[in-house]
């Protein structure tokens, strides 16, 4: 994960104006974590979304966040669809794929994605997909933390935070 962010790099990852002038007025803070921090706090969940795709480095690191992310989802669709367990799978499958990572876990990790429902289950298999790893751990994010709106957004943007940082 990408501790540091310079000014040069975040204009090379060509943000949204709003973006770039929010960051500036906020003192162009270059410490990633502190602003994900700051970005959550200011309820621009969709510019954390956008910062954390680009800063994750490899793979691994975009599947076990997939992974945590869809674990916080996972109380919460159990709650409403106790009988079905394809998310479970998905989220073994992804864990499977970290312990063991070749063609064989990847393809048992998108096939399960493929019929699990839950989004944040099926983004944390689909991430086994090197293309699509970023990409998938941000939907992963952003699964988990829609389903725990209704409960506290930040708190859940918060906890995804600290696990990729630490």
């Amino acid at each position: 994960m990408k501790k540091v962010i310079t000014k040069g790099k975040l204009k090379s990852w060509k943000p949204c104006k709003d973006g770039y002038i929010w960051w500036k007025k906020n003192g162009e803070i270059t410490d990633t974590k502190a602003l994900m921090l700051k970005l959550v706090d200011a309820d621009r969940f969709a510019d954390a979304e956008w910062l954390l795709e680009r800063i994750i480095q490899t793979k691994k690191e975009a599947v076990q966040i997939a992974i945590f992310a869809a674990e916080l989802a996972l109380p919460i669709w159990e709650k409403y669809n106790s009988d079905d367990k394809r998310p479970q799978e998905a989220i073994k499958a992804a864990k499977n794929y970290l312990k063991n990572p070749c063609k064989k876990t990847k393809d048992k990790a998108c096939a399960a994605a493929g019929v699990a429902f839950a989004a944040a289950a099926y983004a944390a298999a689909y991430a086994a997909d090197a293309a699509r790893a970023a990409h998938a751990a941000r939907a992963a994010v952003y699964s988990a933390a829609a389903a725990h709106a209704a409960i506290d957004k930040q708190d859940t943007w918060i906890k995804i935070i600290n696990y990729a940082f630490k």
